[in-house]
């Protein structure tokens, strides 16, 4: 458990650091998109997640807000997060998506990323996400993937 958490604390950190070097956080013109929107769709047992707009500060509470409650109503065992419409996100934001998977790990359940946008993919990629949940080109293939840790 603490390897997992000083592995994760670094992981962070190396996104941060490589945030200062480079603009992968670029935000759009301020006439953009600048809000988020969450819609919920039920494939079994696994609730999907689709974000779209913008995961930064102002909205990365609602991520652990407004799907750990659809989670816990929805009796979900794995989730399924749909990012192909997810322009932006900030450090605050990918944070989430660590602390719920490791939520749904206690609850013997899983978490699994998919069709995430190039800027959203690099993030990602920079902080090794995917050597901790799955992340997929498709929202099937996550479904698969998800599927065969919450059987």
């Amino acid at each position: 458990m603490y390897t997992h958490l000083l592995a994760e604390r670094l992981i962070i950190q190396c996104l941060l650091d490589e945030m200062s070097r480079e603009s992968l956080y670029s935000a759009p013109p301020h006439d953009s998109l600048l809000t988020m929107n969450i819609h919920f769709e039920k494939a079994g047992t696994i609730l999907v997640v689709i974000l779209q707009g913008r995961l930064d500060a102002t909205h990365h509470q609602d991520i652990r807000d407004v799907v750990g409650k659809a989670i816990e109503t929805e009796n979900a065992k794995g989730v399924v997060f749909d990012l192909s419409g997810l322009e932006y996100i900030s450090s605050a934001g990918f944070r989430e998506f660590f602390l719920l998977g490791r939520h749904l790990q206690r609850l013997g359940g899983g978490l699994a990323v998919c069709a995430l946008q190039p800027s959203v993919k690099q993030i990602f990629e920079i902080a090794q996400f995917q050597t901790a949940y799955p992340v997929c080109a498709t929202r099937d293939e996550a479904l698969v993937a998800i599927g065969s840790s919450v059987a």
